[in-house]
């Protein structure tokens, strides 16, 4: 330890600033974060018989096909996420947002 001796007059700034370092990376690693999570909760598809003179089928009932799928998107994280985007290949007829939020819709 040679190079500590030649180093005798910084031995406080050197520890002081090596505090300082691990005292930044600590509070790095476990500083607020953003985590979302998104996932497709549940689907389902239903088949109803709508009685109709128009375009009938075999027993005279139009059949209506209504496909509902929830998605969700959370942030589980401790940071509150910004600027988020969720995207999807169509635009759905109907949208819910629980607990109101300032979105847009495009």
């Amino acid at each position: 330890m040679v190079w500590w001796a030649a180093l005798g007059a910084f031995h406080s700034e050197i520890i002081g600033l090596a505090f300082a370092l691990l005292s930044t990376a600590i509070l790095y690693w476990f500083r607020p974060r953003v985590k979302l999570i998104y996932g497709r909760a549940n689907n389902s598809r239903n088949l109803i018989r709508v009685p109709s003179s128009d375009e009938e089928t075999e027993n005279g009932d139009t059949v209506t096909e209504i496909y509902v799928e929830k998605f969700f998107l959370q942030n589980t994280g401790r940071k509150t996420a910004t600027n988020v985007e969720f995207v999807l290949s169509d635009f759905p007829s109907d949208i819910s947002v629980w607990q109101p939020r300032n979105v847009t819709y495009t």
